[in-house]
């Protein structure tokens, strides 16, 4: 039986983390790695050069038998050898590349219904944090106020502006309020129910921003 007082649980670490300024990266990454299952494996089969709709479907299924926090090992059908560490690398490397131009692109999760439903923002997570744990490359798409938002669950939606959102989004933002007449519905799509005009424009942006934000918390 592990001992309780020396293994701090998920949201203990996390809290740990957040308020212990003392806690670098580097200490981070090296904790994570204490918490890998090495008595285990979290085994992948896959064709080298895979979708990632495949890859992300083979590890939920995997997932379902085995904890992701055991050691991850790869075989790409058809090919010989053992891994021992280099193929779930290379793997890691692909997957993670794939999940920044599929499912963050831009810096920020792509608005899609579908992939909340098939629970790929999830294995996402599963798989960021397993490349950190195992020595693999780190996740670097997430624009930066978006990581915030994202590992923030207290954001103040009171106080949202245009920095709390992506060149790619403020474009977008931009292109909407440029023309109001024109862009209502997508206005009104975005959850404003105010007075669409000139007038509210300030009430419109922060509508907007607001619901960029917000789903990034789904």
């Amino acid at each position: 039986m592990e001992d309780d007082n020396t293994q701090l649980n998920a949201d203990e670490f996390e809290t740990s983390i957040i308020n212990d300024a003392l806690i670098t990266d580097k200490d981070c990454i090296k904790e994570l790695n204490k918490r890998v299952d090495a008595t285990g494996q979290f085994f992948i089969v896959a064709r080298r050069g895979s979708n990632l709709s495949r890859c992300l479907s083979l590890w939920q299924r995997e997932a379902k038998r085995n904890k992701a926090d055991k050691t991850l090992r790869v075989h790409f059908t058809g090919e010989d050898g053992i891994d021992r560490g280099a193929m779930a690398k290379e793997f890691l490397q692909n997957i993670i590349t794939d999940m920044g131009n599929s499912i963050f692109p831009d810096g920020s999760p792509v608005d899609s219904t579908h992939n909340v439903q098939k629970g790929y923002f999830q294995s996402c997570g599963e798989v960021v944090a397993v490349s950190l744990a195992q020595g693999s490359p780190p996740p670097c798409f997430l624009h930066e106020c978006v990581y915030r938002t994202m590992v923030d669950a207290n954001t103040d939606f009171m106080s949202l502006d245009d920095n709390d959102i992506t060149p790619a989004e403020k474009i977008h933002l931009e292109n909407v309020v440029s023309d109001l007449r024109s862009n209502s519905s997508a206005i009104i799509e975005h959850g404003y129910t105010g007075k669409i005009d000139q007038e509210h424009i300030v009430d419109i942006r922060r509508s907007i921003v607001v619901s960029i934000v917000s789903k990034r918390q789904l």
